[in-house]
């Protein structure tokens, strides 16, 4: 799998996770991700995101209301519980993906949504339904950023499967 990730790049077994992951979804072939979406370099605001994403092949197209799939899933490559990472599957279809051109990237119903705002980029990450989750998880509002509280992300990236 090729990906370009800054976040990632320099962390070969975060790459051989992240691989794991989406291969059930793109298959064993050596894919090839391209960035739509770095929020350092593209800037945080949402119009941007939708601007440069939207209508890309295995990504979430982002322009609307709720969209429905079993195949979303999201994942944690380093959490706070310490857990190896893990992956969280759809348990059913509805309210899988939120879409609207307000919000960056968003899955389930509150679960990880990065909002611009004139002062800050704000995210919020935890598991909820519909996202089954594994049972050595312990808390899941807070696992995959510490706290279910707004956070700051300093950068988030969004690739497509070319």
């Amino acid at each position: 799998m090729i990906i370009n990730s800054t976040i990632i790049s320099n962390n070969l077994f975060y790459r051989a996770e992240l691989a794991s992951f989406l291969a059930p979804a793109v298959g064993q072939i050596e894919s090839k991700w391209k960035l739509c979406y770095n929020a350092l370099a593209n800037g945080w605001e949402s119009k941007i995101f939708h601007s440069n994403c939207d209508n890309k092949q295995h990504t979430s197209p982002s322009v609307g209301t709720w969209g429905e799939t079993l195949k979303a899933f999201v994942f944690s490559l380093k959490n706070s519980e310490d857990l190896p990472p893990f992956k969280c599957f759809a348990k059913n279809k509805y309210r899988t993906v939120y879409k609207s051109s307000a919000y960056g990237p968003k899955f389930g119903q509150i679960e990880i949504a990065y909002r611009y705002s004139k002062k800050r980029a704000e995210a919020r990450a935890f598991l909820y339904k519909p996202y089954s989750v594994p049972a050595e998880v312990n808390n899941n509002y807070n696992v995959l950023v510490g706290n279910a509280k707004p956070f700051s992300p300093d950068n988030y990236e969004v690739f497509f499967l070319t």
